[in-house]
């Protein structure tokens, strides 16, 4: 059996005469499909590197718009939910304790995250402290408000058991339509906008401004 890509493409049956049996073609044959198929696994990984955030495991920005368009064209009728997030003073982390414990920190929300997702669920690391996540459905006002929700009191719970040197927050941002008739753009700037109104509340609460 020949497989790619963990998929059965075909067989390959050899019945030869030992006196007139072309072994140097067959050898070529056998060298020129490992070339193929090494080729094809080189191509796989470059695209998941494409796809994919190295850090979290996440999707990347590539990823997450391929990923979403594709949901979009599918469930027209439907609406969706735009989750977008972003840890607030990952900076001063990075600057205080050294970029290790920054990583540290976004992996933690990686698994904040991961523990919220629902079969079909995107979500991605957009790139530095930000996040998203983006799910459809008949009604999902709803279940983004109680994710949110979750999502604040997990970080509440964990500052106040003071696991590190310092405290996590996250600015959140969520934004719901359907989806006929909207862009993706048009997703993201509705919750980025709502994810600052967020983060100047938390600046303010904090005395920065």
């Amino acid at each position: 059996p020949l497989h790619l890509r963990g998929e059965l493409i075909g067989y390959l049956g050899v019945a030869f005469d030992v006196d007139s049996f072309a072994f140097n073609l067959f050898s070529s044959f056998i060298i020129n499909y490992r070339h193929l198929f090494e080729a094809q696994r080189t191509r796989v990984e470059l695209l998941e590197l494409y796809m994919c955030d190295s850090l979290s495991g996440l999707l990347n920005r590539n990823g997450f718009y391929d990923a979403v368009y594709k949901t979009m064209a599918k469930n027209e009728d439907k609406e969706m939910a735009l989750i977008f997030m972003d840890m607030d003073m990952l900076k001063t982390i990075n600057d205080t304790f050294g970029h290790a414990e920054g990583d540290s920190a976004l992996r933690f929300l990686t698994m904040i995250i991961t523990q919220h997702l629902e079969e079909g669920d995107i979500a991605c690391r957009i790139g530095g402290d930000e996040f998203a996540i983006a799910f459809t459905g008949d009604d999902v006002e709803d279940r983004a408000e109680k994710m949110v929700t979750s999502i604040r009191n997990i970080m509440k719970r964990y500052n106040e058991r003071r696991e590190r040197p310092y405290s996590m927050q996250v600015s959140i941002g969520a934004y719901c339509n359907r989806i006929k008739g909207h862009t993706l753009d048009h997703f993201l700037k509705k919750a980025d906008d709502l994810m600052y109104a967020d983060k100047y509340l938390h600046r303010k609460d904090n005395g920065i401004i």
